[in-house]
């Protein structure tokens, strides 16, 4: 009698787990999107399509990154004269959903994947210009219309050096010397559950040493209403240029 009263107890524990298993992954985000920003213009030179495939890697091999069946990448670049220095969606392709093994993601389970996007990232135009906040405003919005956001965990990578020359009152607001200056405009990313700012000490690399790099570093992260994770790098720092000035 004791032991069957015991069975009993043990197949309700049991049940009860399960039922609380299936309501917490009823009420789970999905995984969602990740959305690359990538300056192509000259003065972002170093941010190339080994540097960009490098960062998605990383992301990729992240335990904590949660992907679904119908999550996405998507590339955009930042247009030039043939656009009209419109944003270009260059690339839009759905993350496999590779299995781990016992110990998590393999470092090379991504590796072929990756190269045929950096193959077609090679034939990606150059920019003549840097409009880099048009370029996160358009992705902005079509992070919204993929319901990113607290039920679906997308992401956004942002590579470039943050000079900004697309949008003159937000280059004004960066290279001004005016320590009360204020931004022009607010870049709502709360939609993202997650945003990296990548590349700033690149800052410089095609255009020489920059005045005041770290005032317009600290303006540009400032623009972007839920604080971005920000990098002085996209890949590693032993093999980039540091030439952002003072």
């Amino acid at each position: 009698m004791k032991a069957f009263l015991l069975l009993l107890i043990f197949v309700a524990l049991i049940g009860g787990y399960a039922i609380k298993t299936r309501t917490e992954l009823a009420t789970m985000p999905e995984g969602g999107d990740i959305w690359t920003v990538r300056d192509t213009s000259g003065s972002a030179a170093n941010l190339n399509c080994a540097a960009m495939t490098a960062k998605l890697k990383e992301r990729l091999l992240d335990p904590s990154l949660r992907i679904s069946k119908n999550s996405h990448l998507y590339f955009v670049t930042t247009g030039g004269t043939k656009s009209s220095f419109e944003p270009r969606l260059e690339l839009d392709v759905q993350i496999p959903r590779v299995k781990s093994g016992l110990f998590g993601r393999k470092n090379t389970m991504y590796d072929e994947f990756l190269a045929g996007i950096e193959k077609h990232c090679a034939a990606w135009p150059e920019a003549e210009g840097s409009a880099i906040v048009r370029t996160v405003e358009i992705v902005i919005q079509q992070m919204k219309s993929r319901n990113c956001g607290p039920k679906r965990l997308c992401e956004l990578i942002l590579m470039t050096d943050g000079l900004e020359n697309g949008n003159r009152e937000v280059a004004r607001y960066l290279y001004n010397k005016n320590p009360n200056a204020t931004p022009p405009l607010m870049l709502d990313n709360t939609m993202a559950h997650k945003s990296t700012w990548c590349g700033y000490e690149q800052m410089g690399l095609g255009s020489g040493p920059i005045d005041n790099a770290q005032t317009i570093i600290d303006r540009f992260g400032a623009m972007f209403t839920k604080p971005v994770l920000m990098e002085p790098y996209c890949t590693d720092p032993k093999q980039a240029i540091q030439a952002r000035g003072h």
